[in-house]
């Protein structure tokens, strides 16, 4: 039998002892007692439905009939009064509670059995029921957990449903702030205070009044004397909550489970490499607090798990208007929307910036907040706080710019404002603040681009500041700290911007937009060479998340909703958008889409390269996989990869992923480094909750199998975007080679696939060498003379058709210019990034990028 307790109920009154003859004539004496009974433990079966012999009485069954005279007059048949709870603390002595009040000795829920007698417990006891206690190895301290809120006599309050008493000293003291409900139960374990019950919320000290959301069941760290909520999380009302045996750290939880996650954190967690490369995730350890925001959005989302829409939008179907943005979903607080990284030149530590809507726990800040990752220490910005939602983090230099819907006390601006993080203040511009679009302001994008130094674009729900005309976008110049348009500007609402080109000349945005000739462009992209809009095409509808692969301007990912309200997910390849199948339902947000490198390769298609995956980020409802926070897409299938769930059991989202990395390149091949982490920020539809379920899908942020011609030394290759910018060496003899063959107008040489680079130490020698351990032949006629050419199938197999993911201009010296869906002949693919092709009609060769092919 398995029980948490047994409650002796009193049938008949009993008046003193009783004595009685049984039908053989022998004489039995009988003491009455109530509420307590001890089981001997023993060997020999015990029949208890007889009369039980003297043995099995114990020195504690004194405690029935102390408990029953104690009681008095108040003990009948339909008496409340009953032991909930006991434990020993002391030979033969036990601490003992439940609902009763002891009014001759005056105690009242909790009292004690010594020597044969009931004592007090620290004065008058409780002024509420008590229904669990545990004392600790050392019995030096007992901890209980009920429905009170201080002790019987009113003189100690801000216990809030659990207490501790010190034997020693006979004294109560609270648990941090306790909970807002009921606990039924409490365990001690890993140096914990674990506690389950029918509660929501738990709080930092008597005076906290906010709490934080933990529905069910919580722990308190005794060595940091706080909450936490780093381990596997249950959402529910639990009842029972017990250790494991003397030799496990297990931990046993029962009640009405609504959920149960493998990981909890408060608001934001951190996903790095483990020792194989699969992903981890790490609590923070520390909790951030609510807040009520006065510009807090109101929409809310609605998930469901049923409702899908397919079969609306076959295909490269072209339609969309660009109508508004939907209502941005309700991030009550404490949630996490935006991140950043700065390294404090003072001490040279790395800090992480949060952004959302949040309060900084045992302080006043609100909105912002640095986390050091060396000392797990949250603190605020200093100086005046934020009062309302930040959605967007950037920093530039010692400068952090702050874009959301928020007003900072002593500045005019709203939505946008800088702070300066080694002078710990907030700075007075910009002089011309941005003026709300109707009743709207909302910065949700703040980026930059390598290519025009010094300036910072905007972009959001604005009208335009002063008389400048850049409605929704806008760029900032650092240096002369004002602002500027960009071209002819657009009108309506962006919600995303990335970058293309290979030094992120042309920049892209997606949202609700019209460009300044009043032509629909959801997907614009700007060249901020020359100072131009065009429209990408037409996409299926209003766009809330937009990526860019790899900085190629011919393969877009942009997500948003029709004009129907149908949730979509669309390419762009340069000529014409595709919608890819989701199965989503209309109740699906996607909040950021991003190219993630993978660990292993997946089958090739024409949407996306075989290294790498779209990780598309929201609150996803998929009528075939379910509720998923996060999803990967590899062209072909989507993979389930992040669940998460709020406080109390409902559905999650995830807002974003960050990392430190202020770039990366899909060829960076180092190791993700100690320290380094990607972070998970999150806003979750009803509480602070951040539980991760992971579901075996491997993702490391930088790290591939070694194949092909790697580079020899990956630690020369510190700068992450630097091959972005710079071919290898090796390929200067293909380049020089399809020159040539331009210049003389002839065919390329037959053969040309032959290897054009080849590592120090391989089968020959070049006396051509570069000083990054590369060795390059002249030309590819040079390489074939030294090796005496190849034979198809060997490494670089030559004169293998494949075809043109996207189209490719191949403006430089040395390139092929292609088109989307052109065949052409690979005559070298020894080089990872560029592969030296052939066009077979025009016979002209050329290098073109690898990441263009399949």
């Amino acid at each position: 039998m398995v029980a948490d307790g047994i409650q002796f109920l009193l049938t008949s009154p009993i008046n003193g002892n009783t004595t009685s003859t049984t039908g053989n004539g022998t004489l039995i004496g009988g003491t009455a007692g109530f509420g307590f009974y001890e089981w001997p433990l023993s060997s020999t079966p015990i029949n208890a439905t007889s009369v039980l012999p003297n043995t099995t009485i114990t020195q504690l069954d004194g405690l029935a009939s102390a408990f029953y005279s104690a009681l008095g007059s108040s003990v009948s048949t339909d008496s409340t009064s009953s032991i909930h709870a006991i434990a020993p603390y002391a030979d033969n002595q036990v601490i003992f509670a439940g609902l009763f009040d002891l009014s001759g000795l005056g105690a009242s829920n909790i009292a004690a059995y010594a020597g044969g007698n009931i004592v007090k417990v620290g004065g008058s006891g409780l002024n509420g029921v008590v229904n669990a206690v545990a004392v600790s190895s050392d019995r030096r301290t007992v901890y209980v957990g009920g429905a009170f809120t201080g002790s019987a006599d009113g003189a100690q309050t801000g216990f809030r449903g659990i207490a501790k008493y010190d034997v020693a000293s006979s004294s109560w003291s609270s648990i941090a702030g306790g909970v807002d409900g009921v606990v039924s139960d409490v365990s001690l374990a890993n140096n914990q205070v674990n506690i389950a019950g029918n509660f929501t919320h738990v709080y930092s000290s008597p005076s906290d009044t906010t709490g934080a959301p933990t529905a069910g069941f919580a722990s308190f760290d005794l060595s940091s004397s706080a909450w936490v909520v780093d381990g596997g999380v249950l959402i529910g009302s639990m009842t029972l909550a017990v250790a494991g045996d003397g030799n496990s750290t297990a931990q046993y939880i029962a009640g009405s489970v609504v959920s149960s996650s493998q990981y909890g954190a408060s608001g934001w967690a951190i996903l790095e490499n483990g020792d194989n490369g699969q992903a981890v995730v790490r609590p923070s350890g520390v909790k951030l607090g609510s807040t009520t925001s006065s510009s807090t959005t109101t929409a809310k989302v609605k998930r469901h798990a049923t409702s899908h829409h397919t079969g609306l939008l076959s295909k490269r179907q072209a339609t969309g208007s660009s109508s508004s943005l939907p209502a941005d979903a309700s991030s009550p607080a404490p949630a996490v929307l935006a991140g950043a990284y700065w390294t404090n030149t003072t001490t040279s530590n790395q800090m992480v910036i949060l952004g959302g809507n949040f309060s900084v726990p045992t302080s006043s800040g609100t909105g912002i907040a640095l986390y050091d990752a060396g000392s797990k220490e949250l603190k605020p910005l200093k100086g005046n706080q934020v009062n309302g939602i930040v959605r967007s983090l950037l920093v530039s230099g010692n400068t952090l710019v702050v874009g959301g819907d928020f007003t900072v006390a002593g500045l005019s601006a709203r939505g946008l404002a800088f702070y300066d993080l080694q002078h710990e203040q907030w700075l007075s511009y910009p002089d011309q603040p941005l003026q709300a679009s109707g009743n709207s302001l909302d910065v949700r994008s703040i980026s930059s681009s390598g290519s025009v130094p010094n300036s910072i674009i905007v972009a959001g729900t604005f009208a335009s500041p002063a008389s400048l005309s850049c409605e929704a976008i806008c760029a900032w110049d650092g240096s002369s700290k004002q602002w500027q348009t960009l071209g002819d500007g657009v009108h309506g609402q962006i919600a995303s911007v990335d970058y293309a080109g290979s030094n992120q000349e042309l920049m892209v945005v997606g949202g609700a937009v019209t460009l300044a000739d009043g032509s629909s462009a959801n997907v614009a992209a700007y060249s901020l060479k020359n100072s131009t809009w065009r429209a990408l095409g037409t996409p299926p509808g209003v766009v809330t998340a937009l990526a860019v692969n790899n900085l190629n301007e011919s393969s877009i990912f942009a997500a948003g909703r029709t004009s129907q309200d149908v949730p979509f997910l669309a390419h762009w390849d340069g000529n014409t958008w595709s919608v890819q199948d989701n199965g989503w339902a209309a109740s699906t947000v996607v909040k950021q889409l991003r190219l993630v490198p993978l660990q292993d390769t997946h089958s090739s298609n024409s949407i996306l390269e075989n290294d790498r995956m779209l990780l598309i980020s929201g609150a996803i409802d998929s009528s075939t996989q379910g509720l998923m926070s996060s999803t990967l897409y590899d062209g072909q299938t989507y993979y389930p990869y992040l669940v998460t769930s709020s406080a109390d059991g409902s559905p999650g989202s995830v807002s974003a992923f960050f990392n430190s990395y202020s770039s990366f390149s899909f060829n960076h091949r180092k190791l993700l480094a100690t320290g380094i982490v990607i972070l998970v920020s999150i806003a979750i539809a009803t509480g602070i909750v951040f539980l991760l379920l992971l579901l075996g899908i491997l993702w490391t942020l930088c790290t591939r199998r070694e194949a092909g011609l790697a580079h020899p030394n990956p630690e020369d290759d510190d700068d992450e975007s630097s091959f972005r910018h710079h071919r290898p060496s090796s390929l200067l003899e293909h380049i020089n080679a399809a020159t040539r063959t331009t210049i003389l107008g002839g065919a390329g040489l037959a053969g040309a696939g032959a290897v054009a680079a080849h590592r120090k130490g391989d089968a020959s020698e070049d006396t051509h060498a570069d000083p990054d351990l590369w060795a390059r032949a002249e030309t590819p006629s040079d390489v074939m003379g030294a090796h005496g050419g190849m034979n198809e199938g060997e490494p670089g197999d030559v004169n293998r058709p494949t075809h043109a993911r996207y189209s490719f201009a191949g403006g430089a010296e040395g390139e092929l210019p292609v088109a989307a869906g052109q065949e052409i002949m690979v005559l070298d693919d020894r080089d990872e990034s560029w592969w030296y092709v052939r066009d077979p009609t025009s016979g002209r060769e050329g290098v073109v990028p690898a990441s263009y092919l399949y």
